[in-house]
């Protein structure tokens, strides 16, 4: 992460949801570095750091429409639709996301064939 940090000039907060970032120079890889969950910047809300410590990467706070409902590294991660009327984006068409990770061509072929 330390190149990011160098090529920094100056950070401002400019209201209670922006962040102003100069660099001294243009960087194409700022984006990605702030985009970065695992690599590069990452973003997360000051109650994940003060409610789970070093631990907060494994409870990922967010916006979105979906919710972490499991995560199992190197096996799967599964997402679910958030039941709310509040939210003023409109709800997701489907019900949940779920990612399976393969590690054999024969398990990814047989899990597109399942569907």
């Amino acid at each position: 992460m330390r190149p990011y940090y160098e090529e920094i000039d100056k950070v401002e907060a400019v209201d209670k949801y922006t962040l102003r970032i100069q660099m001294k120079e243009p960087s194409g890889a700022l984006p990605l570095a702030l985009a970065g969950y695992f690599q590069g910047v990452p973003m997360a809300s000051p109650k994940s750091f003060e409610t789970y410590g070093k631990d907060w990467v494994r409870h990922p706070t967010g916006t979105g429409p979906y919710i972490l409902k499991e995560w199992i590294p190197g096996k799967h991660v599964i997402l679910e639709r958030i039941h709310t009327t509040s939210r003023r984006a409109a709800v997701p068409r489907h019900v949940g996301v779920s990612h399976h990770e393969g590690s054999a061509d024969s398990e990814r072929f047989t899990a597109v064939r399942r569907g």
